[in-house]
Parts: structure tokens; C-alpha cells; sequence
């Protein structure tokens, strides 16, 4: 499905609507040339469709591009002139004899001259459009032979005496067929970008989405290989800032084979360069030349095997790297971009490389080894103090605990989860996962605030831990399970850490409270009475002694029963008489259930479990809610209301 190409896809089938035209879509690798060249064979209806592509490795062979597009055409060659035959017939072939050469001007001494296929194409076209309207497509026309180029090229310059369409795609300013209209192929829009990143990876959170969007600068091709590319982590919310790709476990064979040959054929110090902005995209030109300048000159040694971590699984173990020579960087100049320049991979500007395309740096970044990754990496970490943290982290092998310490200063989720694989320690890594599972849960990432509050449940055996994990698991089976299972969870866990630290343990049961008038479960709000205790003398949590439990519930109400509304008003104030009372009118209606709050149809349930037994309860009065403005200072409850019609 096309996406972001409304206008483009109506042009297209403006041209095919008439008799005859030519048409080359022009645009950067990925724009989605062929996808239009593809709706255009679809709607094509009974036209005759000819396709050919240029191939890089069949532009020194002379008409061999003539002859994929021709090739469907055989059949219909009987109806031509037996020259014209012989000539269609060699197209792109290297026999043993050449074909008979035409004669040249035996006057002029000019030599004979092979026979010219120009002709004997167009006729060809002009006969199977006889029959029927003929549609070429020509993808990768840039690539094509220069000789199929010139006949196309002359078949162009006559489409208007036959019913032929000529829709070619060509990349960037490359030379195409001479003679038709052009249409440029800008980045998709930002939704038609969502639409992609959602189409291709569905599982993705919105921030990343967010950011694959702002990385491919409406790329349809670096939209989709970063949805694919992203792993199970990075899709669920862990970004540094760093590019993408760096996180990676899989290539990308797409960027292998539209960049991967260019790249090493340029020289080793362009190729370290290119590595270097791949690694940290951020980067500025003079810190790039500073970084290639602190690149040793041997390579880096690796951990001894069996070190690395299992929690960074895409970097091998040592061992498994593959011969190189060291890297030559020391020195590098801005001469050394040049060949990078030439090759039009990217464009040198002071505030860093600008790539012709995302997929240069992904393929730069990807065709790298390991040791070298980690030596830009490091080499990075020196020259760019702003992302020193994160390029430590990258080139890290093993748990590293200054590195974990840099990263926790970061506070945010992924710096929290990250320093937590380089802790080796149990203790200290639940902690920091712990407070990444908070982090994430505060971000809105509530499937991987799960994940790295389990994890961290699973390594740690302190309450202040346990507690933390155990607070963000109940804040996501709030929002995506059942409030009642919720609240339950945080009484077990304040139950476990009441001793230890009674001042979580009561903001663990007041989120509890809160949990239960979602539920309107009455053996909750009885579970939730029963474990409120008084604090022990002397608690800094509390300077007076514990409420009961119908004050932990009901904050405003006393046990002994809530106050006559008569007596909490003022003297001379009129008392509201539950629908036509002075001053009442909106707040004494009946509600229905279906617009009544769920909180306030649950209050009387939790209010009435959690009340002593010598309370003595009216039905029709309830406190003011927590959280709720204000209500008229002469007024101390609500109005009478049915409390059957909330049921």
C-alpha cells in the first residue's frame, strides 16, 4: 500500500488516461519509485506492460537493457522485416559472428558501421500498439546502458504518432530518458511516515515511533527497515541518544546492497570517518577529526571469553571476531571525505556529515567489526562530552561499574536499564532496574515497565526494592488489568514492608484506597480496613497517632458517624432539601447509573466496609471526594442523593 502519494498516484493516472506520453520519476533510493511503477502495471487495464531495470552490473554490455524489456515481445517479431529481425535478435547478446554490418561511403573511405537498432524498436512498438496501447516501465533507468538509453530516448522524441506510454524511474540527478516530463518524489508526510512505521512494526510505542520518523526525514525505505530493524527492547521504548541502528542485532541487507559495495571500495581513513558519524550522527565535523585523531593505531583488546554479558547478546564474545588489519585513522583530514564526496555517500558541513541517505550510515556503521564499533565508540566518548555516558556504554564488553554510576546520573529510563546490565552485583542492578521500571511506568511504557519491574523482583531480596517493583507492576494492572487485583497487590507488598518503612507502606495503602473506589469491591475496602494499624510511638511518619480506618477511607469523616449537614451549617444559611432546595438545584437531581461517576457509586461501598461497627451511617450524605474542588464553604456534605439510583 502506497502511502503519502495521492498526488503522484493522480498524475500517473492522468497519463495513462491518454494516448500517449513519457514520464521519469525522479527521486533519492527509497522514495518509492517503484511502488508507482507498480501501480501503474496495476491499473494499466488491457495495455501491453513491458518492464525492464537497469542493473549495475550489465551497464557495459550495449542494449542489454533493450533486451529484458523486449524480451516478452518474440511472438510478434515475425511481422517485421527479416533485417529488422536479425537486429532484434542480437540485442544484448555477444555471439560468435557479429551481425551484417550496414555499408559505409566507399567515397569517403568510411568504415562499415554495425546495424542500428532505433529503428527496428520503433516499429516494434508502433505495431504492438496497433493492437493494443502499449505501457513501458523502466525502473532504475539511471543504471540502464548507455545505447538502450539513446533508443529509448529516440522513441520518446515520437510517441505522439502511436499509442505508447513511457513511465521510467531514475535516482537523484543521474542522466535518464531525454525527452519527457520529469516529477519529483519529495519525503512522505509525517502521518503518511505514522501510517509506515505503524504498518511495519505494530508493536512499536509512540516515542520511538516518534523518533524513527524524525531520523528518516520521510524516507518510505528508512521508514520501514527502522520499524523492522527494531528489536524487542527498542520497540517497547529503549532509545539513547545515539542512532537506531546502533542497537541493532540483525543487518540490514537492504543498506548492504544499496551501499554496502561503494563503502569498501572508498579508502580505510574515509571508511573510519564514515564509522565515526555512524556511531554518534550528532556529531560535529571537529569533533569527528578529533575522535579519528584518538584512535589507536592497533587494535583494541577484548575481554577474555565468556565476559560479556548475556544482557548485550549482538556483540560477540571474543574469539568470534574476524582478522583485520588495525584501523588507520591517526591524522585524518577533511581531504579524507573527499572520496565520500565524490561518491555522493554524504555531504561534509561544519556541523557534522550530512548522508545522502540513512541507510549509508546504517550499512558504514554495520559493515564495521566489532573491535572497530568499540574503538569509535570510546574514540567518541572522548571528543563528545555531552554523549560520553552513551558511547561507554556502546563500547562496554563487560559490567563496568563508573560506567553504571555515569549512566544512573542520567535518570532516564534506558540510562537506568543500561546501567543495570553493566552492575554485576544483584543487589545494586534490582535497584536500578527498579528504578527504570519507575521511569518507564512515569514515560507511559507500561509493557516495559512491567518487564523491568519483574526483573527486578526476580534479582533483589530488600523491601525498599521489592516495594518500588511492586508499586509499578500495580500501577500497570491498574491501567491494563483489574483495579481490585491492583490494590491488592500493593496490601501484600505493604504488608511485607510495614516494619521497614511505614511511610511507604501508607502511601502503598492510600493507593490502594484509591484503587478500590474504582472496583467497588466491598471485601476489598474490608481487606484494605483491616490493614490500617496505629504506627508505632515515636514514627516520624505520623506526629499523632494513627486514624482508624474509616479515616484512612474517608478522610472527613469521624467515626462516630458523619455531622448533621444542619449543624455544619452556618446560621441563617438554607439548607439544601435534595433537589428544589435554595441554592441546590443542580446538586440534588437524581443520577442515573449510567452518569453517575464511578468513584462516587463505589464510595458508599468502601466507606460503609471500612466503618467501626458503632458508626452509625446515613445513606444519603457522603463526604467530599478527595481531589474534587471545593465545595461552598456553608455547605460541609453533598445534598441528599438516592444512593439506589449509583447501585
Amino acid at each position: 500500500m502506497l502511502h503519502g502519494r495521492i498526488a503522484e498516484q493522480a498524475r500517473i493516472t492522468r497519463l495513462l488516461a491518454g494516448e500517449s506520453g513519457a514520464l521519469v520519476v525522479r527521486g533519492e533510493a527509497g522514495a518509492g519509485k517503484s511502488a508507482l511503477l507498480d501501480f501503474a502495471a496495476e491499473i494499466a487495464g488491457d495495455r501491453i506492460v513491458l518492464r525492464a531495470c537497469g542493473v549495475p552490473d550489465e551497464t557495459h554490455l550495449p542494449y542489454s537493457g533493450l533486451h529484458m524489456l523486449l524480451a516478452t515481445t518474440r511472438p510478434h517479431w515475425r511481422h517485421l522485416p527479416a533485417p529488422q529481425r536479425d537486429v532484434l535478435g542480437h540485442l544484448g547478446e555477444q555471439p560468435d559472428g557479429p551481425p551484417a554490418p550496414v555499408p559505409g561511403d566507399r567515397a569517403s573511405g568510411e568504415p562499415a558501421r554495425p546495424p542500428s537498432p532505433h529503428l527496428p524498436v520503433w516499429d516494434l512498438l508502433r505495431h504492438l500498439a496497433g493492437r493494443r496501447p502499449v505501457l513501458c516501465l523502466i525502473d532504475d533507468a539511471h543504471w540502464l546502458d548507455r545505447e538502450s538509453s539513446a533508443v529509448l530516448s529516440f522513441c520518446v522524441r515520437r510517441l505522439a504518432a502511436a499509442r505508447v506510454v513511457i513511465l521510467s524511474a531514475a535516482e537523484g540527478e543521474l542522466p535518464a530518458l531525454q525527452g519527457g516530463d520529469e516529477m519529483d518524489l519529495p519525503g512522505v508526510d509525517r502521518q503518511a511516515a505514522l501510517d509506515i512505521v505503524a504498518e511495519c512494526g505494530p508493536g512499536i510505542v509512540p516515542q520511538v515511533r516518534e523518533r524513527i520518523v524524525g531520523d528518516a526525514c520521510g524516507n518510505p525505505l528508512a521508514l520501514r527497515e527502522l520499524a523492522a530493524g527494531a528489536g524487542p527492547a527498542q520497540a517497547e521504548g529503549r532509545l539513547s541518544p545515539l542512532g537506531l541502528y546502533t542497537g541493532w542485532r540483525a543487518r540490514s541487507r537492504r543498506a548492504d546492497q544499496l551501499y554496502g559495495e561503494r563503502l569498501r571500495s572508498l579508502p580505510e581513513r574515509t571508511r573510519v570517518l564514515l564509522l565515526l558519524a555512524a556511531a554518534d550522527p550528532a556529531a560535529s565535523l571537529p569533533e569527528l577529526l578529533t575522535a579519528a585523531g584518538s584512535i589507536p593505531a592497533s587494535r583494541p583488546a577484548l575481554p577474555a571469553a565468556g565476559s560479556v554479558p548475556v544482557c548485550w547478546p549482538e556483540l560477540p564474545v571474543a574469539g568470534s571476531v574476524p582478522a583485520s588489519r588495525p584501523l588507520a585513522a591517526g591524522g585524518a583530514t577533511l581531504a579524507d571525505l573527499e572520496p565520500a564526496e565524490t561518491a555522493q555517500l554524504v555531504e561534509v558541513r561544519p556541523a557534522g556529515l550530512i548522508p545522502r541517505h540513512l541507510l549509508v550510515l546504517v550499512a558504514a556503521y554495520q559493515s564495521a567489526p566489532v573491535f572497530a564499533r568499540a574503538a569509535a565508540h570510546r574514540a567518541l566518548a572522548e571528543a563528545s562530552p555531552e554523549r560520553r555516558a552513551w558511547h561507554l556504554a556502546a563500547a562496554a564488553l563487560a559490567p563496568d561499574e563508573e560506567i553504571a554510576r555515569e549512566l544512573e546520573a542520567i535518570a532516564t529510563a534506558s540510562a537506568l536499564e543500561r546501567a543495570a546490565e553493566l552492575t554485576a552485583a544483584p543487589e545494586p542492578r534490582a535497584r536500578r532496574y527498579a528504578a527504570a521500571a519507575l521511569a518507564a511506568s512515569d514515560a507511559g511504557q507500561l509493557r516495559r515497565a512491567a518487564d523491568l519491574a519483574v526483573r527486578a523482583t526476580e534479582l533483589s531480596a530488600e523491601p525498599a526494592t521489592l516495594a518500588s517493583a511492586a508499586r509499578v507492576l500495580a500501577t500497570v494492572e491498574s491501567e491494563v488489568g483489574s483495579p481490585a487485583r491492583a490494590a491488592r497487590m500493593l496490601l501484600d507488598s505493604a504488608a511485607g514492608i510495614g516494619e521497614d518503612d511505614p511511610a511507604t507502606a501508607i502511601a502503598m495503602i492510600a493507593d490502594a484506597v484509591r484503587l478500590s473506589g474504582y472496583s467497588g469491591d466491598k471485601g476489598l475496602a474490608a481487606q484494605i480496613a483491616a490493614a490500617v494499624r496505629p504506627a508505632p510511638e515515636g514514627s516520624p511518619v505520623l506526629s499523632q497517632p494513627a486514624p482508624e480506618a474509616s479515616r484512612v477511607l474517608s478522610p472527613q469523616v469521624e467515626p462516630g458517624g458523619p455531622p448533621d449537614p444542619r449543624q455544619a451549617a452556618p446560621e441563617g444559611a438554607p439548607f439544601p432539601r435534595g433537589g428544589r432546595g435554595q441554592g441546590a438545584r443542580s446538586r440534588g437531581r437524581l443520577r442515573w447509573p449510567g452518569r453517575c461517576p464511578r468513584w462516587r457509586r463505589s464510595w458508599p461501598v468502601a466507606r460503609s466496609a471500612a466503618s467501626p461497627p458503632s458508626a452509625s451511617w446515613s445513606s444519603t450524605h457522603r463526604p467530599w471526594p478527595p481531589g474534587k474542588p471545593s465545595p461552598p464553604s456553608r455547605w460541609a456534605w453533598w445534598p441528599p442523593t438516592p444512593t439506589r439510583r449509583c447501585a
